[in-house]
């Protein structure tokens, strides 16, 4: 879409909504389609990062007074970028910086520290040896990623000491057990609790957004522009600010004030400090 005129991307979307209907599309393409046309480098790296787009955080939020959440994407490093760099050479480098800045300590790292803390094991990260980052910053993009073949200079040093099958083994990933980890005793509950009569989400959320989601992910049925992944997300989100306003000390007392507070803290992502309690990341 960043090739195209601004009004070919709607355009598109509404050409392949059929197609995504029947399947035989991915049902998100469409309206990311959309959402590309146009779009300037922060509002692309939101899209990119952020399993809830924009529009449905303003849709799903009662507040509307929340600091733009774009705000934690705009460039805040130092670049010095070969004159005259493209811009997928600029929107490159600035998904590095977050990639490095927001995800690694929120989410990777984050990951591997309550993972080994917890089997008493003390972890060391070669890759972020600090020499070691500052030349990967100062790679090009073309010896980072060619077409959909990443980790060019590594896969160039691992040819030199390992059997090629290996150097050169496409990337993959690996599919999460969802449905088998949230049992039907799991779904249950998360549906008795966030969709109860005692539930304190609909002082932050509208019920007529959040409920078919969650009612979608209890029940496994598809549900539109999110995938299993991101409905579990969805629905341990909802869970998360359930727990949080229902055991917070005094959170009774707070009225506006505490429920703007934690409308925006789930806005942004960051971590809630509870009154007399420690620090609650829901990221």
């Amino acid at each position: 879409c960043q090739i195209l005129p601004t009004f070919i991307g709607p355009w598109l979307a509404a050409g392949l909504a059929p197609f995504a209907s029947l399947g035989v599309v991915s049902r998100r393409l469409p309206r990311r389609l959309e959402d590309l046309a146009g779009a300037d480098d922060t509002a692309i790296l939101l899209g990119l990062f952020c399993w809830l787009p924009e529009r449905d955080h303003k849709r799903l939020c009662r507040h509307t007074d929340l600091l733009p959440v774009r705000r934690f994407f705009e460039p805040q490093w130092e670049r010095h970028l070969p004159w005259p760099s493209s811009r997928l050479e600029n929107l490159a480098a600035k998904a590095t910086e977050v990639n490095a800045r927001l995800t690694l300590p929120n989410d990777f790292l984050f990951k591997v520290d309550a993972a080994s803390m917890r089997e008493s094991l003390e972890i060391r990260v070669p890759m972020l040896d600090e020499d070691l980052f500052e030349f990967g910053l100062s790679l090009p993009h073309k010896l980072k990623v060619k077409a959909r073949t990443c980790k060019l200079v590594l896969r160039r040093v691992a040819e030199r000491r390992l059997p090629e099958a290996v150097a050169k083994k496409p990337k993959r990933g690996f599919a999460i057990p969802i449905d088998s980890w949230a049992d039907q005793n799991f779904k249950s509950s998360l549906k008795d609790l966030v969709l109860g009569p005692s539930s304190r989400l609909p002082e932050y959320f509208d019920p007529q957004v959040y409920r078919p989601a969650v009612l979608a992910f209890c029940e496994g049925r598809p549900f539109p522009s999110f995938s299993r992944g991101l409905l579990y997300q969805f629905g341990i989100m909802l869970l998360s600010v359930e727990l949080l306003t229902a055991h917070a000390p005094g959170a009774q007392r707070h009225g506006v004030e505490w429920n703007t507070k934690v409308s925006q803290v789930l806005h942004d992502g960051a971590d809630v400090v509870l009154p007399g309690s420690r620090a609650l990341s829901l990221r």
